[in-house]
């Protein structure tokens, strides 16, 4: 297969797919598993399983390659382009490229869990790889594109702990059991990252010893209280975590430092950086920057800062993110991904709805709750100007030096031919 294959290649640049085509030849030992890899899997692990296999204590062993040929079986791309936003709909892009894929196509998957419920506002899916005999890779489903899902992540903001916290840990805790030999590899992204850092603090210290790592991929952190504990402390050092260059999701909460910011694509678009399918990649790895961009840190400090200091009451928060759904679902914005396809629309529907609000009790609550963000955003603002001329400054400095060290190599390659 030609090394040179962009299979699916978008503002020019190498993502996961065609990290597939030009290393799926290659076996874990001959290319050891990396955060590329862990990307990989968690892709895979959005693919609405649910819809066509019998999963849980049902569930009966196969390999992704077997998984991708009854996803595929099973599509109608009717359905797919009616119902699936655009960061899933490449899925079936992934399943093709891992049919066949040496690196991956045979790995078997040992379980699927899945449990979804509007009662207790949990969307959640996990899946045991087995990468060799003696590794397994549990990865955890981030946020997909229901409002249960996105309800569950705002729930991170209120409680030390959420349902699908504890389903990830009593998963891994399981699969452990099972195989009480073999050594994990832990991950997910987005939320996904979150229940992998979860499911892992929660161990005891004899399981935690089998943790090889754990990847968080653009995954939120955890609650001030959990931070602070001291078996949280014995779990980061296991953890790698990857934001992306206008990251606000990897940033929120109380999230430990990120070892690498993956430049992303396209340039200041927040939700399409975090789709894993737009992570630059170069030569096998990420593509990375220093920082994140200014607004970045704008936004996540803004909602950090207002989540955690001025909504002190815990009752005040449930109440602001109740009336907040309650809102969205009186809109025409009944998806995720319609927000996202016209998030300045929903804004002013948004807005407008609150407006009507014949309850006075929900009206005071939104209004509080939107004036306290609007007061720590103007607030915000001046470190924002400052941070912006240190980066632009910054990024002047860099490209300068970068210019006057392609110009000297230029003359010396130059002098070289010459002589």
């Amino acid at each position: 297969m030609a090394e040179n294959i962009r299979f699916y290649k978008r503002g020019g640049f190498d993502n996961i797919l065609n990290y597939l085509y030009q290393y799926g030849n290659k076996n874990f030992v001959e290319l050891p598993f990396s955060e590329v890899d862990a990307t990989v899997l968690s892709a895979f692990s959005y693919i609405p399983f649910e819809e066509f296999l019998s999963l849980n204590d049902s569930f009966e062993e196969m390999t992704i390659s077997e998984m991708c040929v009854s996803y595929l079986a099973w599509i109608n791309i009717d359905y797919v382009q009616a119902l699936f936003p655009e960061w899933l709909q490449k899925s079936v892009f992934l399943a093709m490229a891992l049919l066949r894929n040496k690196r991956f196509s045979s790995l078997k998957v040992k379980a699927v869990s899945y449990h979804f419920s509007t009662k207790s506002q949990t969307q959640f899916a996990a899946i045991d790889v087995e990468l060799s005999p003696d590794v397994h890779a549990v990865v955890y489903r981030g946020t997909d594109n229901t409002i249960v899902g996105w309800k569950e992540d705002f729930n991170f903001a209120l409680y030390d702990k959420v349902y699908g916290q504890d389903l990830a840990h009593r998963f891994l805790a399981h699969q452990m059991n099972l195989y009480p030999k073999e050594k994990f590899y832990v991950m997910g992204h987005s939320k996904g990252g979150n229940l992998a850092v979860y499911a892992s603090y929660l161990l005891g210290k004899k399981n935690l010893m089998r943790v090889l790592k754990i990847y968080n991929l653009d995954g939120p952190g955890v609650s001030k209280k959990v931070s602070e504990e001291e078996r949280y402390q014995n779990v980061l050092p296991l953890i790698f975590k990857a934001i992306v260059k206008s990251d606000i999701f990897g940033n929120l909460l109380f999230a430990q430092v990120a070892d690498i910011v993956i430049d992303s694509y396209p340039e200041g678009d927040f939700a399409n950086q975090h789709d894993l399918y737009n992570w630059k990649i170069q030569n096998g790895k990420f593509l990375t920057v220093d920082r994140v961009t200014p607004e970045s840190k704008y936004v996540t400090t803004t909602f950090n800062r207002w989540l955690e200091k001025e909504l002190i009451d815990i009752q005040e928060k449930r109440n602001l993110i109740e009336a907040i759904f309650k809102v969205q679902a009186e809109t025409e914005y009944s998806s995720v991904d319609k927000i996202l396809e016209d998030p300045a629309g929903f804004v002013f529907a948004f807005l407008k709805m609150v407006g009507t609000k014949e309850n006075k009790e929900e009206r005071k609550v939104l209004r509080k709750g939107l004036s306290l963000l609007m007061k720590v955003f103007l607030e915000e603002n001046p470190n924002y100007n400052k941070d912006k001329n240190d980066y632009n400054k910054g990024k002047t400095f860099l490209d300068s030096i970068r210019k006057e060290i392609g110009k000297n190599y230029q003359i010396v390659m130059k002098k070289g031919e010459e002589k």
